[in-house]
């Protein structure tokens, strides 16, 4: 009798696990935030050095969202690799599954047993 090896099952993250990981990306980008309100409750006077420290902010902000557009593209692409993966499962469990009606209806035909 051939042994057939089975893949090892998929290992998605637990339920808290990927709503930890949302909330510290909630909590990074509330802290990109946290400037922006520190400019807003003490002004400088000058207003060159505030339109600067507003640009830094700003420029800060933008790298955050790089970053977010980034980090969604490789999941994006890591969601795909699964879902290309779950599909070929399913195709090879369809293909045993057929075999085995098949040679279960061979064993029912030489046994001269009818099926239901």
């Amino acid at each position: 009798m051939t042994s057939t090896t089975h893949p090892t099952p998929l290992q998605l993250p637990e339920p808290q696990e990927v709503l930890l990981s949302k909330m510290e990306r909630v909590d990074q980008n509330v802290r990109h935030l946290h400037p922006l309100l520190d400019l807003l409750n003490t002004p400088e006077d000058g207003k060159e050095s505030l339109g600067d420290r507003l640009a830094n902010i700003l420029l800060g902000v933008k790298d955050a969202l790089e970053r977010n557009s980034t980090e969604m593209a490789e999941l994006k692409e890591v969601v795909r690799s699964l879902i290309s993966d779950l599909e070929q499962e399913v195709a090879e469990i369809t293909n045993r599954t057929r075999r085995m009606e098949q040679q279960v209806a061979q064993i029912c035909k030489v046994l001269n047993v009818k099926l239901d």
